[in-house]
């Protein structure tokens, strides 16, 4: 399924930021982009590590996230550390 199609059936995301996590999602490399593959082949949530002490299942749980903004930021988190820790402490996503 197309990852647009799928991030608006699946999870309500409009037209108009669509575009935005889609794009966040295709730019993902390595682990992260395997994890997508499965999530986008199979539906499950795959566990992509721990940075920082931070998952994709801790983003989701604590920070009311579904998987794709948790992969994506878990993403954030491995590239620019405590800085994006940081932020999101401060409540932003």
């Amino acid at each position: 399924m197309e990852l647009e199609k799928l991030l608006i059936e699946k999870y309500g995301y409009t037209l108009q930021n669509v575009g935005f996590i889609s794009r966040g999602l295709k730019a993902l490399k390595g682990d992260f982009k395997k994890a997508l593959d499965v999530w986008i082949e199979t539906g499950d949530n795959v566990d992509a590590g721990t940075y920082y002490g931070y998952s994709t299942e801790r983003l989701m749980r604590e920070n009311n996230m579904n998987y794709p903004a948790a992969l994506t930021t878990l993403n954030w988190i491995a590239s620019e550390g405590e800085k994006a820790v940081a932020m999101i402490k401060k409540g932003v996503k």
